[in-house]
């Protein structure tokens, strides 16, 4: 059954049952759900639906609804961590006795334990606190909510996402096609080792993924020996790192995207944490034939196809010896290095031409960051306009980030805990509006260290805006920081398009010891940067 017949029969089954409030909070992997919602609450004027950028407050809004109206209410929600935003709500809900639904989007079922980005464990995560539970893939039972507390519907949902059209489906007046018996999923096993693997792969890329700084000088060592393409990611510390400046890849997903990758590359070799790079997730669909290898001490392959752990560090560094010598003879790289080279030309280019842009602003804001402060960066856009555009010539080798689960609550209590401990004199954080709003109180938490906290406001989660058309995806708003700021006795500093970039560092340098910074960029160059990029 389709991913929209799913969601179809799931919202009818809750509608029938007397769910008339919906409290979403768009993502990726819940648009089938958000879709058909849209649709129907288009043409059905007695649903009610409000969107939420915060989980938590969606799941106490949609309490109170039901302690006014005695009548269910549901929320919807992405995978990840933004399920276990719910907890609290359903704690109440349940010694409550009220009828509250969770409507909660996941990964397939092959993902689980991978630690791919936003696959956690969302089977039973209310335990005690869920009177019904159902674990939905390929067909949708039929639903019986708990009139006397949490009814949790976990719905697993396959790319694409919008697997069929939405409006006939809807037309069928819920005559769907007959189930279908679910079989297990088909989890290939690699079986990769070194030796198998640098026997098989020729012309293999390499992705560096974050690293412990107790790990960064031997994989360093190997990569200056190995000789091959590299894309190593910000929180690897090695991203700007000289031994391997002439294998480094610059220019991101436009030499690493699914159709041109082949002509390249016939194997990846990650090396640290699952990486950010959309080429992870492609190594699902595309590139499932494509070998890959990962090595990490933690049992995460971040891949459903491969469920072997990774190869630890220590078994690695020991194993590869002439294996590499003998394979860094060989010629895998220049024909992708070329390409590169002509790509990063081009990112220049469009970084110059949009200067107002939110890339841009994170490039001059690289430039500007002293190479010895610690950075933290935010989920969703920041992390990858960082990795993307930042400086290559004022090395960042402290940078880190929150990619265990990949959720963009909690940033700034985390990056207050790395700052209190880090030892450098500056701390900056740069993160986006939405989710700065989830953590508002995280400032009340600031000792003495000092702090620049980086607020892109783009008005919104900007990066469904290239994957979805629409509103409710984005989230926006009109808000700005600078009363929280003023709250809690931050200093504030406003920059946007009309800010002239040449006067940042002097506006910088004033700022007192704990200052809020809010970008403003301009979204239409911002858009207009990521239409020609994607047309590489």
């Amino acid at each position: 059954m389709s991913n929209v017949r799913i969601a179809v029969q799931l919202i009818e089954s809750l509608v029938d049952q007397g769910v008339r409030r919906f409290c979403v909070c768009a993502g990726a992997r819940n648009a089938p759900l958000i879709e058909v919602l849209d649709r129907m609450s288009a043409v059905r004027p007695e649903l009610w639906v409000k969107s939420f950028f915060d989980e938590r407050a969606a799941g106490f809004f949609a309490l109170g609804m039901v302690k006014q109206s005695t009548e269910p209410a549901a929320v919807i929600t992405t995978s990840g961590t933004a399920v276990a935003e719910l907890l609290p709500a359903a704690i109440e809900a349940h010694y409550s006795g009220l009828p509250l639904v969770f409507l909660t989007a996941d990964r397939p079922r092959a993902f689980r334990g991978s630690g791919a980005p936003q696959a956690v464990e969302q089977c039973g995560i209310f335990s005690y606190y869920a009177s019904q539970f159902y674990d939905i893939e390929s067909i949708a039972p039929t639903v019986q909510i708990s009139r006397q507390g949490v009814t949790h519907i976990n719905v697993c949902f396959a790319e694409p996402l919008i697997d069929e059209l939405i409006e006939p489906i809807l037309n069928l007046s819920g005559k769907f096609d007959q189930p279908v018996t679910e079989t297990p999923n088909s989890r290939p096993e690699s079986g990769w080792r070194v030796v198998d693997f640098f026997k098989a792969v020729k012309r293999p890329l390499v992705i560096v993924g974050g690293l412990s700084p107790q790990k960064r000088g031997s994989v360093a060592e190997f990569l200056a020996e190995l000789k091959a393409p590299v894309y190593a990611e910000a929180p690897s510390g090695l991203r700007e790192y000289q031994r391997i400046g002439n294998w480094r890849l610059r220019s991101g997903a436009a030499a690493l995207n699914a159709s041109e990758f082949q002509k390249y590359f016939d194997g990846v070799l990650r090396i640290g944490s699952v990486p950010t790079l959309r080429l992870w997730r492609d190594l699902e669909l595309q590139l499932r034939q494509i070998p890959a290898l990962s090595v990490h001490d933690l049992p995460f392959s971040g891949l459903s196809r491969d469920q072997t752990k990774p190869i630890s560090y220590s078994d690695f560094f020991s194993g590869y010896g002439g294996i590499v010598a003998e394979a860094a003879t060989r010629d895998r790289g220049s024909a992708a290095l070329t390409e590169d080279a002509r790509a990063s030309a081009v990112l220049e280019n469009l970084l110059d031409r949009f200067n107002g842009s939110e890339v841009s602003f994170v490039r001059k804001l690289s430039e500007i960051i002293p190479s010895s402060a610690m950075v933290f960066l935010g989920n969703s856009l920041p992390i990858r306009e960082w990795d993307l555009a930042a400086s290559w010539t004022a090395p960042h080798m402290n940078v880190f980030a929150n990619r265990g689960a990949n959720g963009i609550d909690g940033l700034i209590n985390t990056f207050l805990g790395a700052a209190a401990i880090s030892n450098q004199e500056e701390n900056w954080l740069l993160l986006g509006d939405l989710s700065a709003l989830y953590d508002l109180n995280a400032l009340a938490n600031v000792g003495d260290m000092k702090i620049r906290l980086v607020v892109i406001n783009n008005r919104g989660g900007q990066i469904f805006s290239r994957l979805f058309s629409g509103e409710k995806f984005l989230n926006t708003h009109n808000f700005s920081f600078n009363n929280w700021a003023q709250m809690f006795g931050f200093d504030y500093l406003q920059l946007n398009a009309g800010t002239m970039r040449e006067n940042w560092a002097t506006a910088l340098a004033k700022l007192k010891r704990q200052a809020v910074i809010e970008l403003l960029p301009d979204n239409d160059q911002s858009n207009e940067f990521w239409r020609e990029w994607g047309a590489l």
